[in-house]
């Protein structure tokens, strides 16, 4: 099948960014969402053009989803509340996670992540199996941050 992306690309956090369009034929069905961006990334390396950069912690294969925008909507919280939660945990993490739960929350909201329909479907969906708790987590670790 023939996929049409919408790729946000910015040289640098200060640059004036844009959306570019790429269409990539020959994808599968069976593609992950992230084996069908290194498609592409292969495609813009031969041309000598700067591959689309991601974030892929839980990849290993996986779809991708909960990272990226799709359709004009972010597929879930899931992601960032499973980071937040994982820093918060970690003895090194602890140092920044007030101030880190409340920028990566506020960033969240930029990009128009909204809130989270507590419908699980990113828990059914997410092939890591990567808990919603994680999502009351972030919101307990969000509040608290806000309350000190």
């Amino acid at each position: 099948m023939q996929v049409h992306l919408k790729i946000w690309r910015q040289q640098t956090k200060a640059s004036r960014g844009q959306f570019s369009g790429y269409d990539i034929a020959d994808v599968s069905p069976d593609m992950s969402f992230l084996e069908m961006l290194d498609l592409l990334n292969d495609r813009l390396i031969r041309q000598g053009e700067r591959p689309v950069e991601f974030d892929h912690d839980c990849r290993e294969g996986i779809c991708g989803q909960c990272g990226v925008m799709i359709n004009g909507r972010a597929s879930a919280a899931l992601f960032t509340a499973a980071k937040i939660v994982h820093l918060a945990l970690l003895p090194q993490g602890k140092i920044e996670a007030r101030q880190r739960v409340q920028r990566m929350v506020a960033q969240m909201d930029r990009e128009g992540f909204g809130h989270c329909s507590n419908t699980e479907a990113c828990e059914v969906e997410c092939p890591q199996e990567i808990s919603v708790l994680n999502i009351a987590r972030m919101n307990w670790e969000y509040n608290r941050a806000l309350l000190s």
